[in-house]
Parts: C-alpha cells; structure tokens; sequence
C-alpha cells in the first residue's frame, strides 16, 4: 500500500496543479481570447497550437516515455539520458522551426498568420527541450516540481497575454506571450535539475544513439496518438476557414479542460506502472483498477452535466454572439468524456507493459478511419449547417468509440472486471440522479449555469455515496494524501559513479 500512497500522493500534487492551471486557463482562454481575439484570432492560435504540438512528436522522436520509464527502473541513468536528450531535441528543433519559417514566408498566408506560426517555431525548441526535463522529473516521480513549473507557465502566460490583448495588440502578440510562458516553465524545471540532478556535461554518441534506438518504438506510438489527437484542428482549417476553427478550439478547450482528472492520474500512474510491471503485477493490476474507477467515476457526471448544460456555459461566459456555434460541438464532444479518459489509461498501461507497438498499430487504425469519416462530414455539415466543425465532433465520437473497442483487448487480463464494471453503472445511476434534479430545475426556474452545477453537484456526490459509487474510506485516503507533509520526494541515489548508459546492454523498455 505504501507504493499506492505514493502514486495518490503524486496524483494529488497533480491536482492542485490542475486546479490551479485550469483556473488560470479560465481566465484567459475561456475569459479572454474568444472577446478580444473574436473567432478568427482564435482559430489562429488553436491551428498554431495544434501544429505545434504535431511537430514536438518529431522534435522528441519518441525519447520522452523512454526517459520515463528508464529513469523510473534506475535512477543513475538520468544525466545521460537528460543531457543525450537536449542534444538530439536542439538539433531536430532547430531544424523544423527553421522549415517551418521558411515554409511559412514562401507561403500566401495573410500576416498574423505567418507572425503566428513563426513564433509556434520558436516555441516548438522550448518546449521540446523542456518535455525532457519534464520526462525525467516524471520518471523520478517528482510530480510537484513538474506542477509549480506548469502554474509559473500559465501564470506567465495570463499576466503577460492579458497585458498585450487588453492594450489593443493582436494575436502575434498573443503567441509571443505564450513563448514566454514556456520560457519561464523551462527555466523552472532547469533550476531543480541543475542544482539537484545533473553532472557537468557529458554527451556521448553511443548514450544519444541508445536513446534515440531505444526510443523508436515510442515514437511511432507517439506520432500516431498526436495526429489522432490533433488532426481535427488542421483537417478542418484546411477544408473551412479561421471562424470555424474558433468556434471549434472554444469548444474543445473547455472539452479538454474537463477532462484533467484522467490526465492527472495517468501522468503519475506512468513511473509507478513500470516499476510494479517489472517488480510486482499484481499492485499493478490494483492501481489500474483503482485507477479506472476514479475517472469513470468523475467522467461520467461531468459528461452528463456537459451535454445538458453546454448552451447555459457558453451563456455564462458571455461568449460573443458568433460563438453560439460552439454549442452543439461542446454538446456531441461531452459524450467522449469517460472514453478518452478510459483511453487514457489504456494507453498508459499498454505503454508500461511494453506493448507500445500493438497500441501504435490500434491508433493507427482509428486515424485512418477517422480520416475517412471526418472529410465528408466536414464537407457535409459545412454546406448543409454553415458548421464544418460539428463533422469534426461527430467523427470523434465514433473514432473515440472504435479505438476502445480495440484497445481494451491489450490490457492485461482481470483488470476490466466486474469492480469497473460496476463502477460505470454506479456512475451512470448517480448521473441520472443529477441529471433529474437539474433539469428539473431547469423547466421549472431557469435559474442559469451555475445554480444548476451548485444544484447538481451536491446531488451526485450524495448519490454516488448512495450507490457506492465512492465510499468514506476511499475519501480518507485521498484526504491524507493531500494533507500529508512529511512524505518527502524520494531523491535518486548520487550520481557519482553511477553507471553510464551501455548500447546493447539493459534494455528494459526499449
């Protein structure tokens, strides 16, 4: 149990990074940019984001699960790895942002669109070389320091964004705050490895040719799960235009922002599955179990809640009028919520089994059929609704679908079992709850957005006690988690004469 403790214990820091990110998140994205940027600025910033988080993949080649699950079975290994993992990330970064602006500025693009992506190529080298320092604070399963660096981000980010859009400046001044925000982050993850973690510089071609051989599988994996996530974003300004895109990153931003529970847990749960796949399978069967009871049970409500309640959010943030289209969208994308979260995990488990490839080969699949489904229905819902996005939202509703009945054949067995089970029923019941007093509510007082969720919240809570959905112990567990002060960071052992990385030889999880 004290293994658990210590993943509960990291999920619980993640949380209060989540919490507070997503409140900083709030402010701007979901506060800010749809009134001050309007839907074309912000169909700009959301194609930036989503090519820019397409090129990390090639940026990374696959070696940030590697560094995870290396450093997390033995901790000597770090400074190679981290120092083997700057060279090979500046070396690619430079040259894709390079292309990238030069692809850009051959291009007829209109002016705050090549400012916009010149920038998203700067910030393609920072935060390539941060996530390998977010790798291996992960595999050292340091997830407080990876969460202050994140909120200084995002601080960064609000302070600095709001200034610029608040004095009148467009949305290249926009992306040249967010650059500094990645800045600060890589700045504040550097500090603790530099001072706690790293010896002098010590780069060898054999360690970088170990980790870019080891890290291949991982590659393809990641190649095919960044296209899956953020395909949408560029298939549709391709066949639309900037406002459709808008109203498609308003939707998906609040759509991605209730999804942080399953991204909290399985971003802690990673280290601590590899060790107990390699140490001890059947702690790691409990922890997926627990794991997938904890996001179905939150996923499910909020689902529920979404698909109810998305025209009185849009209503409650004061969107501009043009963002009513981002209505049916947040609606159709609230069905995926405990399917990406479950999907989440399943990765992440099939990851730390060393199944990467056959995950790969099962995303793969889903791309290509999603692709298939989501060009005539983009086509068709732009000519028929005005609305090419909802062609987007449905596809992935289907393609969502698809790939869980693919990829729960991978997990190990006796893991999906009745406790999972029973625990989406339990949730469903305690939706259903929910969703009477709501919209009961709703027919009979109209009472808006957030005395419906302070209505409707309490309702579930006390049914999924109802249903044993969560139980008293559970909550004290997590409780303790949260309160708890003494249970320290666990260091690595010091470096000096650790061993250096050997092509060849200790190859788990390559």
């Amino acid at each position: 149990m004290r293994q658990l403790a210590k993943v509960a214990d990291n999920i619980v820091a993640l949380l209060v990074r989540q919490v507070l990110t997503w409140s900083l998140t709030a402010i701007l994205m979901i506060f800010f940019l749809p009134r001050l940027l309007g839907d074309e600025g912000l169909g700009k910033i959301t194609f930036a984001i989503a090519l820019i988080t397409m090129l990390l993949v090639a940026t990374n080649l696959g070696t940030v699960t590697f560094t995870v699950k290396q450093v997390a079975l033995d901790r000597r290994r770090l400074s190679d790895l981290l120092w083997s993992a700057y060279v090979i990330r500046l070396t690619m970064g430079l040259l894709i942002g390079g292309a990238v602006m030069l692809t850009v500025h051959l291009s007829s693009l209109d002016g705050d669109s090549k400012g916009v992506l010149t920038v998203a190529s700067v910030i393609v080298i920072v935060w390539g070389l941060d996530w390998a320092q977010i790798a291996a604070l992960q595999g050292l399963e340091n997830m407080r320091w990876i969460a202050l660096a994140e909120v200084a981000n995002k601080t960064t980010l609000m302070i600095v964004g709001i200034a610029v859009l608040v004095t009148g400046h467009g949305v290249v001044a926009y992306a040249l705050a967010m650059l500094a925000g990645y800045l600060v982050g890589f700045l504040v993850n550097l500090s603790y490895l530099a001072r706690r973690q790293l010896r002098r510089p010590s780069l060898s071609l054999a360690a970088a040719r170990y980790m870019l051989v080891g890290g291949f599988p991982f590659l393809m994996t990641g190649a095919v799960l960044q296209i899956y996530m953020w395909s949408d974003a560029v298939i549709l300004r391709f066949l639309t235009r900037d406002a459709v895109v808008g109203w498609y990153g308003a939707a998906s931003q609040l759509f991605k922002t209730m999804n942080f529970i399953p991204l909290v847990i399985v971003t802690a749960m990673l280290p601590a599955l590899t060790r107990f796949h390699a140490e001890d399978k059947e702690t790691m069967r409990v922890a997926v179990e627990k794991g997938m009871l904890a996001i179905l049970t939150t996923a499910v409500p909020v689902a529920a809640a979404c698909t109810l309640l998305s025209g009185d959010l849009i209503e409650f943030l004061r969107y501009p009028p043009e963002f009513q289209n981002s209505i049916p969208l947040l609606s159709i994308l609230a069905l995926t919520l405990p399917v990406t979260g479950s999907l989440m995990l399943i990765g992440t488990v099939v990851i730390a089994a060393d199944r990467q490839k056959e995950w790969a080969i099962t995303v793969a699949v889903t791309i290509v059929v999603m692709i298939l489904m989501t060009v005539p229905l983009v086509l068709y819902f732009d000519r028929a609704h005005g609305n090419g996005a909802i062609g987007v939202a449905i596809s992935a509703v289907l393609s969502e679908a698809l790939m869980m009945a693919l990829g729960i054949r991978l997990v190990p067995r006796g893991v999906i079992g009745r406790p999972v089970l029973l625990a989406l029923v339990r949730s469903i019941a305690a939706s259903l709850a929910m969703l009477a007093a709501m919209g009961a509510a709703k027919l009979l007082f109209d009472p808006g957005f957030l005395p419906l969720i302070l209505l409707g919240g309490p309702v579930c809570f006390l049914a999924l006690l109802a249903v044993r959905g969560v139980t008293i112990g559970e909550l004290k567990f997590l409780l303790g988690a949260a309160l708890s002060r003494g249970r320290a960071e666990e260091e690595p052992p010091p470096l000096e004469g650790g061993a250096a990385l050997k092509p060849g030889l200790e190859r788990e999880g390559a």
